[in-house]
C-alpha cells in the first residue's frame, strides 16, 4: 500500500523559526518539523526527516507551486 505525504513551508513568526509541514494525505494528520538549513528546500527535509525516523524510503516525488507530494511504497 503507497502512502501520500504533502509537504509546506511554513514561515517564520515572531516566536518560530521556519518549520516543515508534513501532511499524510490520507489520515490529514500533520506535524512540522524545523526547517534544517543544510537542506536545499522543504521537500528535501521532508525526505531526510521520513527517511530517518519514520524508516520510509520515497517512491517518488512532485512539486505542485509551492507544495510537494511524496509518495512512498
Amino acid at each position: 500500500m503507497k502512502t501520500a505525504y504533502l509537504i509546506k513551508t511554513l514561515a517564520a513568526t515572531n516566536t518560530k523559526g521556519t518549520r516543515v509541514k508534513i501532511t499524510e494525505a490520507a489520515s490529514q494528520i500533520s506535524w512540522a518539523i524545523p526547517y534544517n538549513y543544510k537542506f536545499n528546500s522543504s521537500k528535501d527535509v521532508a525526505l531526510d526527516y521520513l527517511e530517518k525516523e519514520k524508516n520510509r524510503k520515497a517512491d517518488f516525488y512532485h512539486t505542485i507551486g509551492k507544495e510537494t507530494i511524496i509518495v512512498f511504497k
